[in-house]
């Protein structure tokens, strides 16, 4: 008798914890707040000017990005206005800040199956310790030349060019340039095709690959440069 009462308990508390869709309701106020911040970031990056060579700032803590301790996030500079907008080159990579802007936004790709799961107690604590990341690496493009298929074995080049900035979060929202990113596409590409597909469609996203993976690269070398942290993407 006493284990069957201790299961109907069990399930009444499990039926009444918070849905995911209450603590994101619940935190949407704060993450208004952090909007509003962003767009003011957003306006104010441009007129940062780069310095005149590489520098390490002098961060404590240091920034990290995709660990466990991670206290950073990576947004675009076309994201700072508007979270959903597309970059002119998506690096794709993203963290706790950036999904909480994401889901208590007025076009949350949260599914709803996710929505209604009963770890709303968890979630809130996950938004919440987000908001205390220290910083956010914004990537700004301004120059980009997407590579052009020729025909199915030949591509004209493609290049991107990206400055990086730091935004400390808990120190009045200060702006630091760290520095330019440039990557370029491969100057030849081996790639696969099924059949049925188009070898030119293939190609085209290789090179861009390439040329994606090429800017990546650089902009881990110089955010471990300027500001000696760890960034895992």
């Amino acid at each position: 008798m006493r284990r069957g009462l201790w299961v109907v308990a069990l399930l009444t508390a499990t039926a009444c914890a918070p849905k995911n869709r209450d603590a994101i309701e619940k935190m949407k106020p704060e993450y208004a707040t952090l909007r509003a911040r962003l767009a003011k970031i957003g306006q104010a990056i441009p007129g940062t000017p780069l310095p005149a060579s590489l520098a390490k700032l002098q961060l404590s803590p240091s920034p990290a990005f995709g660990s466990s301790d991670a206290n950073t996030d990576l947004l675009s500079f076309e994201q700072l206005a508007d979270v959903y907008a597309k970059p002119r080159l998506d690096l794709h990579a993203e963290g706790d800040l950036v999904r909480g802007l994401e889901w208590t936004g007025d076009h949350s790709p949260a599914a709803d199956s996710m929505l209604e799961r009963r770890d709303g107690k968890a979630l809130e604590a996950q938004l919440r310790q987000a908001l205390q990341y220290r910083y956010l690496v914004v990537y700004r493009t301004v120059g980009l030349i997407e590579p052009v298929v020729v025909d199915e074995h030949t591509f004209k080049a493609g290049q991107v060019v990206m400055v990086l900035y730091l935004v400390d979060l808990a120190n009045g929202d200060k702006i630091s340039a760290l520095a330019g990113a440039a990557g370029q596409t491969a100057p030849a590409t081996e790639y696969m095709y099924k059949k049925g597909e188009d070898p030119k469609e293939r190609l085209a996203a290789f090179a861009h690959s390439t040329l994606y993976e090429s800017v990546l690269k650089e902009i881990r070398e110089k955010l471990a440069l300027t500001t000696g942290g760890q960034y895992k993407f």
